[in-house]
């Protein structure tokens, strides 16, 4: 079964790092057991979404590691994925960015929005192709 992390720290960034890498049940311990997919959804106080995901468990890329310790936000969520629906892409690792959302896909659970005040964005991202079984029957997911 997929697991999730969500985070929200308020209006202070904080460091990440100990929940991807270092605690117990870190993204990288949980990927272990959900191999099948890692992915990073971040706002950072500026209020910008940013995203990293890959269809390849977080322990097996030496560039996690180096990347975790450079992550300060004040709202993260994560994902690992035990894939029991659809092939082994980044299109269906989740999160995804949706305009100014990090969203996890439903019906598992919803979406985080862009914290309040941050400035709206200028470009919508293009549509991705994801399906997995979070994501309902159509799959239709961005980034």
């Amino acid at each position: 079964m997929c697991r999730l992390f969500g985070l929200n720290a308020g209006h202070t960034p904080v460091h990440i790092e100990y929940w991807l890498e270092e605690a117990p049940d870190s993204v990288a311990a949980e990927s272990h057991r959900n191999p099948d997919g890692t992915g990073v959804g971040w706002f950072t106080a500026d209020g910008a979404p940013h995203l990293r995901k890959q269809p390849d468990p977080a322990y097996r890329d030496p560039d996690f590691a180096a990347e975790a310790k450079a992550i300060d936000a004040i709202t993260v969520i994560t994902h690992v994925r035990a894939a029991t629906t659809g092939h082994n892409t980044v299109d269906n690792c989740h999160p995804f960015l949706m305009e100014d959302r990090c969203d996890i896909g439903e019906p598992v659970g919803p979406a985080v929005s862009r914290p309040a005040g941050a400035p709206p964005r200028s470009a919508h991202p293009r549509p991705g192709h994801g399906r997995t079984g979070s994501n309902g029957l159509d799959g239709d997911r961005a980034q």
